[in-house]
């Protein structure tokens, strides 16, 4: 009985996996590494479609590195419009999360907008320029170097996963959605506007606060900013 069992569990399983798995690129090789360098316009605004691990870069000139199996980076593209990059990543994959597997490193001198719209890693080195974010997909892992006067990062109703922000901005917006956490623990700004609609907690350093919860999730700040308004569960540490 429990051997028959067992062998239950695991046809279901794989009926999962094969169910999951609704692209039939999921499962193939990766096939021959490969790095693909496409040299690019300046451009001030990046979109990202599809799973990537994404790699920014400030520098003086523009160009995009690629790099991957061969039959990953068949199903990739990018396009250039108005100033504009688009990275699109084709390969749908319902079971396994593999954006850490195509990796693209961008080097740009005037980036200043980045719009996620699917599953994705990005990671920055130390943006000077002023910085937007727009998170609107289910899973993310970001980590932002910034070092600059101004940033906003909003996430919509469905984004979730990780978003680590090191350094400082004079001014800074966050909207905090859905299940996402947010660390900011080594991060500061002369004036933060923050909302968190999430049940997680957020800690958070200013000079100047402007803080509201509308879920479980606290906001919790140090020292003794200038509170020019707080809703919801905002507490000192």
């Amino acid at each position: 009985m429990i051997h028959n069992c067992r062998h239950i569990i695991f046809y279901i399983l794989g009926i999962c996996c094969l169910v999951s798995c609704i692209d039939s690129t999921c499962m193939q090789t990766r096939g021959k590494e490969q790095h693909i360098t496409h040299n690019v316009d300046t451009f001030s605004t990046l979109n990202i479609y599809g799973m990537f691990d994404v790699c920014i870069i400030p520098d003086s000139i523009n160009y995009i590195q690629i790099h991957g199996g061969s039959n990953q980076l068949q199903l990739c593209e990018f396009k250039e419009n108005n100033s504009t990059i688009s990275l699109y990543n084709y390969s749908q994959c319902g079971f396994f999360k593999q954006f850490k597997h195509v990796g693209v490193r961008i080097h740009c001198s005037h980036l200043d907008s980045i719009y996620i719209f699917s599953a994705c890693r990005l990671r920055t080195d130390t943006i000077s320029r002023n910085l937007f974010v727009s998170a609107q997909t289910e899973m993310i892992d970001a980590s932002l170097e910034l070092e600059n006067n101004q940033t906003s990062i909003q996430t919509y109703y469905k984004a979730g996963g990780n978003i680590q922000i090191n350094g400082s901005s004079k001014k800074c917006k966050i909207i905090a959605n859905y299940t996402l956490s947010l660390n900011c623990d080594n991060f500061t700004a002369q004036y933060l506007s923050i909302q968190n609609n999430t049940n997680r907690t957020i800690i958070v350093n200013s000079d100047t606060l402007q803080a509201s919860t509308s879920k479980s999730g606290k906001i919790l700040y140090s020292g003794t900013p200038v509170i020019v308004s707080k809703k919801g569960l905002v507490f000192q540490q």
